[in-house]
């Protein structure tokens, strides 16, 4: 499996599509590489007040996928603050993106929190449309 590199123009934009990737694949494979794009191998994971593991989180998503036929992903609110070079000891940040700037790829750090609304379409249930809503806030730092 070799991952997507997915360049943005933003921070926000970077942590969009790869929620987005995440909650519209429809394949395991898909939605496998999605995950391991965007979340490191040693993140920390809070849910409802409860801290799980990544694997805990990755099975959690994937449950709530379901059957899943097709997903639309809207960003209700995003807020976004760059990491300062002159700020460094206000903002240690640990999130980066690789973005595109000017023909070239830079990486960016900083910190981002989005806020996501997913409408998960699974396979019909005796013949009636089934989905399921997702709404979740995801801080990266």
């Amino acid at each position: 499996m070799s991952a997507q590199l997915i360049v943005a123009s933003s921070l926000s934009d970077w942590a969009e599509a790869h929620i987005k990737a995440i909650f519209q694949a429809t394949k395991q494979e898909a939605f496998d590489e999605a995950f391991e794009a965007f979340f490191a191998k040693h993140t920390e994971i809070t849910v409802n007040g409860k801290k799980i593991s990544r694997a805990q989180y990755k099975e959690q998503i994937g449950n709530e996928k379901g059957q899943e036929i097709s997903a639309t992903v809207h960003f209700p609110g995003v807020v976004e603050v760059p990491a300062s070079s002159n700020n460094s000891t206000v903002w240690h940040c640990n999130t980066s993106a690789v973005l595109q700037t000017d023909q070239s790829l830079v990486q960016v750090d900083g910190i981002v929190a989005v806020f996501t609304n997913a409408t998960v379409y699974l396979k019909e249930v005796d013949g009636r449309p089934n989905a399921r809503i997702v709404t979740a806030s995801h801080t990266l730092v």
